[in-house]
């Protein structure tokens, strides 16, 4: 694949998941609506999927690659952090702790997303 390929592959991919977690944190910072248990089930699949070692889904594996390079630079565990998030997110914990480790997995994705842009742009 083309290096405009696999940054037009990261794009897409860290933007999609990056979308879906923005899209719960925003709902549940707003509190106007119930949970939407559909989003959440969402939310906790994929961080299911990414911990599960055993996955060979690539998009999952790309974002796993992503994140876990950005919680060792933190000084974080990465296992660690999956299961207590995954835990959180199961039991509808909305505290601002909980919101505050999805908004760095975001930010993790946002600057990968970010640098994938410039590359396709030629930047």
């Amino acid at each position: 694949m083309s290096k405009i390929g696999v940054n037009t592959n990261i794009f897409q991919v860290t933007g999609k998941y990056m979308n879906l977690i923005n899209e719960y944190i925003v709902s549940r910072r707003s509190q106007v609506a119930p949970i939407d248990t559909r989003k959440q089930e969402e939310v906790v699949s994929l961080f299911s999927r990414i911990a599960d070692d055993q996955n060979m889904e690539p998009p999952i594996q790309l974002l796993s690659v992503i994140i876990e390079r950005d919680l060792r630079q933190q000084r974080k565990q990465p296992r660690q952090f999956f299961r207590k998030l995954i835990d959180d997110l199961a039991k509808g914990d909305n505290s601002e702790e909980t919101l505050h480790e999805l908004e760095v997995v975001v930010s993790a994705l946002d600057t990968k997303h970010t640098e994938a842009l410039a590359k396709i742009k030629g930047e």
